[in-house]
């Protein structure tokens, strides 16, 4: 019986750190998608590597997917009104991720317009800074969603060890 318990314990203890783990990955995720986006949403040159910036980025955001997906089944049980503000953040990455592409197709026209000397090039112009002005929208949502889940999440995540909570009958 005593090795049963030992072995539970252990089955515990390790799901547990798996889901801690998932619950990192999905932080990093998304702060490594937010960093890159304060990069590349710069009105200056956009860095030569932009192809292998924007492959790292989905490769991140399919992490970011599988992560919230453990991590939703993990707050079922524990925090169930969490899962939804998991969601909307995953949501908001992947529509920060379409905007900052929307923005480098857009800025590629009109950097072509403005080098032809065509004089529609401030209609791309215009059309560039209102996605990048989105995106920037997007981004300091992001933020803002990451700074308010972020102590729910990690509290709902970290187990109560048993035998250590609020008995019944205790005051506190």
């Amino acid at each position: 019986m005593v090795m049963v318990q030992r072995w539970l314990a252990h089955v515990r203890r390790r799901r547990e750190e798996r889901i801690a783990l998932q619950a990192e990955a999905w932080f990093e995720g998304l702060g490594f998608l937010l960093e890159a986006s304060r990069t590349l949403l710069r009105p200056q040159d956009l860095p030569l590597d932009l192809i292998g910036i924007v492959h790292r980025v989905d490769w991140r955001l399919e992490h970011i997917v599988h992560s919230e997906r453990v991590l939703k089944r993990a707050l079922r049980g524990r925090a169930p009104h969490l899962t939804s503000q998991l969601q909307e953040a995953t949501r908001q990455a992947y529509h920060l991720r379409n905007q900052m592409i929307s923005y480098f197709i857009r800025r590629k026209a009109f950097q072509d317009a403005e080098k032809a000397g065509e004089p529609t090039a401030y209609l791309d112009r215009r059309e560039m800074e209102e996605v990048l002005l989105a995106a920037n929208r997007i981004s300091r949502e992001l933020a803002a969603q990451l700074d308010g889940i972020g102590p729910a999440l990690r509290e709902a995540l970290i187990p109560i060890p048993k035998g250590r909570g609020p008995e019944l009958g205790d005051p506190g």
